[in-house]
């Protein structure tokens, strides 16, 4: 079953006449490096996106490395890279390097395809340019929210605050930024927060100790 799914999709992407890719290299809990490519191609009147592939790098996972997979795993199922018109990467040195990085080969290669940065990392980015006050601002967030998130005690406490709050919201979903290297809220649920960002910290901080866990700050 897994099999003939992956080759539906595969045929759908092979057969559409404009695609993107979206690839992300991590280390999963083996420490093996794990290249994951995701696929966004028109499939009848609809556009989809799906997991293509996970590759693993057993060597180094240099620009050329992540290159050398990317295209094995094109040639191998017949894909075109004429087709591909957009390539969603991180900022990693290995993907972002302009010489030997990922997008500098895919580029001299393929100088067609558009290369851009994903939305966390475009987020990253930008928060070199804030402005003192929203930085401020930022930085309770990102203590309040990496101390709920710390622990699953914490989590189900503040759960409990929120409920007892009368909040829309009740949980905390994560993301990962680069640029922070914490975890903050997302778009929908950080204006809720910092109004109320300090007096949550000390009632969690507070009901804690009532359970008798330390305190993380």
């Amino acid at each position: 079953m897994g099999k003939d799914l992956r080759e539906q999709i595969h045929e759908d992407f092979r057969s559409s006449p404009y695609t993107a890719l979206a690839i992300d290299e991590s280390t999963d809990m083996t420490s093996e490096a794990q290249l994951l490519v995701y696929g966004k191609f028109a499939c009848g009147c609809h556009t989809v996106e799906q997991l293509l592939c996970c590759l693993t790098l057993h060597s180094t996972a240099t620009g050329h490395d992540i290159f050398s997979a990317v295209d094995t795993f094109f040639t191998e199922n017949q894909f075109d890279w004429g087709r591909v018109v957009e390539c969603c990467i991180n900022i990693a040195p290995s993907m972002m390097g302009r010489n030997i990085g990922f997008r500098g080969i895919l580029q001299r290669k393929f100088p067609h395809i558009h290369v851009k940065y994903c939305i966390i990392h475009q987020e990253a980015l930008a928060s070199n340019e804030f402005s003192s006050v929203f930085n401020e601002v930022m930085q309770v967030v990102i203590k309040v929210v990496n101390f709920v998130k710390s622990r699953d005690l914490n989590c189900r406490l503040f759960k409990e605050l929120c409920s007892t709050e009368n909040s829309e919201h009740r949980t905390l979903l994560p993301r990962s930024i680069p640029g922070y290297e914490i975890l903050v809220l997302s778009c929908q649920r950080l204006p809720y927060l910092p109004s109320h960002a300090r007096s949550c910290l000390l009632e969690l901080e507070l009901l804690v100790a009532q359970w008798g866990a330390s305190s993380c700050l």
